[in-house]
């Protein structure tokens, strides 16, 4: 991965999307939070010869295309997240 700085952002520019970025990444914590809790409900349903399906997988489908969808509005902005 490149870690260099693709983009610099004068001060003004930062602080503009401050407010967006606090609230992309508060339902990005929201949403890793279900996806994990799905999955783990779904990891535990799952058996030789039984099918898992239903709203439970509807829900960590959902989130997870939503997380992708913030990564994508992140990666369109050059911000990148260490995750540790």
């Amino acid at each position: 991965m490149n870690y260099r700085f693709q983009k610099h952002y004068r001060r003004e520019e930062a602080e503009s999307l401050l407010p967006q970025l606090r609230q992309w990444l508060q339902r990005l914590n929201t949403l890793r939070r279900e996806a994990e809790r799905s999955e783990k409900r779904i990891t535990a349903m799952m058996h030789p010869g039984h099918d898992v399906g239903g709203d439970l997988v509807n829900r960590w489908n959902r989130a997870a295309n939503a997380l992708l969808g913030v990564e994508i509005w992140l990666i369109s902005l050059r911000i990148s997240i260490k995750i540790s």
